[in-house]
């Protein structure tokens, strides 16, 4: 809704001058840090009279750049169901080249890419995540405590480093992976 919308009801509450909201119902944490950047590096000018803030997406979605089509094209768990081309894509890219702990590895670099971008050049915000992790072959949820024990396993298994988390600034991002501090906890 236009009218009725996360970005409306955060400009009702804080007294921003303007609220740009860029999010796209199902896209991915790479579409998030190439718009933000791309956003951000047209408006140099307005740079410290910005606050950016941050909804991190589920980390199994993701998009690439097609020459046939000439666009970015996007992937998330929720298309597989579809028996459009859009679907297909889906449904070959998650039974054939998804994996967890790399879909982890992209969320970290994702949000230490775009934090390192905001502190480099003295831009205000904040991020959270929106969503719990969920599998997108079982559509299994994890949520509460299961996100952290789930990034746990990928440390202890030796599939990421340990110093991932010392990495994200918890300050301004509270729910890298605690999800009881995510937005769909307050939602719930």
């Amino acid at each position: 809704p236009t009218d009725e919308n996360f970005s409306v009801n955060l400009k009702n509450i804080f007294p921003f001058e303007e609220c740009i909201n860029d999010s796209q119902c199902g896209g991915s944490n790479h579409r998030i840090v190439r718009r933000t950047i791309d956003f951000l590096l047209e408006n140099k000018e307005h740079w410290n009279d910005l606050f950016v803030l941050i909804g991190w997406t589920c980390v199994n979605r993701t998009e690439f750049w097609s020459d046939f089509d000439k666009k970015w094209l996007w992937v998330n768990q929720y298309r597989q169901s579809e028996t459009s081309e859009k679907g297909h894509i889906a449904r070959t890219f998650y039974k054939n080249l998804w994996n967890e702990t790399e879909s982890f590895t992209d969320y970290f670099l994702n949000v230490l890419e775009l934090q390192s971008f905001l502190k480099l050049n003295n831009i205000k915000y904040y991020m959270f995540r929106s969503f719990a992790f969920q599998n997108p072959i079982t559509n299994a949820y994890l949520g509460g405590d299961e996100d952290f024990k789930f990034y746990e396993r990928l440390v202890n298994d030796g599939s990421i480093p340990k110093t991932y988390l010392d990495a994200i600034d918890s300050k301004y991002f509270p729910s890298f992976v605690n999800f009881n501090k995510s937005w769909h906890w307050v939602i719930n």
